[in-house]
């Protein structure tokens, strides 16, 4: 979506940025509020998933470079902490016997390990700094700051009540006295299980602690869409196309940009003679 439909039709895409901004801060809240109304396990995640997906496209069409630097980062980073989230919730689900899974409570009594790996996760999609989950959020929210201040507080209060309904959910399903209607109590992660959770958890942190290698990887991308749905931040991402791309790619005329001018607008490559007659 980022580097083709956009790129595809800047004009579009500038056209209607505002609509599908509010539309997305209004989604942000909405899927927030509709994880409240749920007993699911699995229907708070997914609509606080919901929540985060309008967060991303909030980013995409602010058309600034932090915002769609972030969106393409967030993607990343809650693909992980919801998928792992998830993860914990069918664990679970295969260990009891009975009843509703939203039914059981207090696991942290009986799965310390599932419990630490769900809170470290939830974390990460509150946003808090230090984890995966903050360095999307920072650059989406501090992007609209500039496009939209109104629509900006909406999202950031859909978020923040988000997160709410994460620990709310955390709270009454791992936290208190071990609530089990099939008696007994459900077993922790084995040592194959938890071997699968660790990668996950080490990637959560270490994009918190040291996320420039992954914004390295996808500044370049996110310059080249930056040239032609937003040219007014070509000085800013110049730095980042110190390379221009080659010249016979095969694609019509106009698809491809080469390094910004000095004056802020994009030039196309210049053709070896051959080639030039050929095209």
């Amino acid at each position: 979506f980022l580097r083709l439909s956009l790129p595809l039709l800047p004009d579009a895409a500038r056209a209607f940025a505002p609509a599908l901004v509010a539309l997305s801060a209004i989604g942000i809240v909405f899927g927030a509020v509709v994880a409240f109304a749920q007993a699911s396990w699995t229907r708070v995640l997914a609509h606080a998933s919901l929540s985060h997906l309008c967060l991303v496209m909030l980013g995409a069409f602010a058309l600034t470079p932090d915002g769609l630097t972030g969106s393409t980062v967030h993607q990343i980073n809650h693909g992980l902490a919801i998928a792992t989230l998830f993860l914990i919730a069918g664990l679970v689900a295969g260990r009891v016997q009975g009843g509703a899974l939203a039914d059981y409570g207090g696991l942290l009594n009986a799965m310390p390990l599932a419990a630490a790996v769900s809170l470290v996760m939830t974390l990460s999609l509150m946003g808090v700094p230090k984890l995966n989950g903050y360095v999307g959020m920072h650059l989406i929210v501090e992007s609209i700051w500039s496009v939209s201040r109104v629509w900006s507080v909406v999202a950031t209060a859909g978020m923040a009540l988000g997160s709410v309904a994460l620990l709310w959910l955390f709270s009454r399903t791992m936290l208190g006295e071990l609530r089990s209607p099939a008696g007994g109590a459900p077993k922790d992660l084995r040592l194959t299980e938890a071997l699968v959770f660790v990668p996950l958890v080490v990637l959560v942190v270490w994009i918190g602690l040291r996320p420039a290698p992954i914004l390295a990887r996808v500044e370049t991308s996110v310059a080249r869409i930056v040239l032609r749905v937003s040219p007014q931040f070509a000085p800013q991402v110049s730095d980042c196309l110190t390379q221009p791309p080659p010249a016979d790619t095969g694609l019509p005329a106009g698809m491809v940009l080469a390094a910004p001018c000095a004056d802020g607008t994009g030039s196309t490559p210049t053709l070896p003679p051959a080639q030039e007659q050929k095209r």
